[in-house]
């Protein structure tokens, strides 16, 4: 029995216990406001409220996000944004991270692996500069090496890298990757890709994403690293509820 059945439950014996027969909402409603005591001194039924509070605090965040999504989806979609995958998976992984972010590059592999194993995902990849001024160099970089199709290699270069982050390193990895000179030149001053990354992070603001990495996985915000076999639970999970 639903825990919030239960509530409804006992106030049904204690008011039938004092004549007012079985309660609708506006009665039990009243009967709390009078006697809030009746929840105070009752942990089982201060239990039961704070359930019922969290489940629709945390359907209130869901249908949000939902939105969020929707109004965004040009912005998620937008050709600069790097994906990975089936476009028409039924889950997506939104991830917001940051070259610098220690446990982003952590996270990384376990991602990798779940992308090479699965083909019922799409990874599309949010940079997300938190680490100041060469984060956001190597984040324009990134956005570059996505129009020029060798995303791919530069993101895997800057992740596994563990020597630290200056511009010297965001450009050996872009020229490694595949760019020009040029290009990397360009991109550190692109008015599109400077643009396009502030809006990234008024998105990221709305999401309340307020660290790296943080992975919002179909419509589940999970924040912090996530090993491979915490990916497919939480990829599992959606994939079930789509399906219903």
């Amino acid at each position: 029995m639903r825990i919030e059945n239960k509530l409804m439950l006992v106030l049904f014996f204690l008011l039938a216990a004092c004549g007012s027969g079985q309660p609708d909402a506006a009665q039990v409603h009243a009967y709390l406001i009078a006697h809030p005591e009746f929840v105070l001194d009752n942990p089982d039924v201060g239990e039961a409220v704070k359930s019922a509070a969290e489940q629709r605090r945390r359907q209130a965040e869901e249908t949000g996000r939902r939105k969020l999504l929707e109004v965004n989806s040009p912005l998620i979609r937008s050709v600069l944004t790097p994906t990975f995958g089936n476009s028409n998976a039924m889950v997506s992984i939104i991830q917001f991270s940051d070259y610098q972010c220690v446990p982003c590059k952590k996270t990384y592999v376990e991602l990798d692996s779940v992308k090479n194993s699965r083909n019922d995902i799409e990874v599309l990849y949010l940079e997300l500069p938190v680490y100041g001024s060469v984060s956001d160099l190597a984040a324009r970089a990134a956005i570059a090496a996505n129009i020029n199709d060798v995303f791919p290699e530069y993101h895997h270069l800057l992740m596994l890298n563990d020597a630290g982050l200056d511009v010297a390193r965001i450009r050996e990895a872009a020229i490694a990757a595949g760019m020009t000179d040029w290009q990397v030149e360009n991109s550190f001053n692109d008015p599109e890709i400077m643009h396009y990354l502030a809006q990234v992070r008024v998105f990221a603001e709305e999401l309340d994403v307020n660290g790296t990495p943080t992975f919002l996985i179909g419509n589940q915000l999970v924040r912090g690293a996530v090993t491979a076999p915490q990916f497919n639970v939480f990829i599992d999970r959606n994939l079930s509820v789509k399906t219903r």
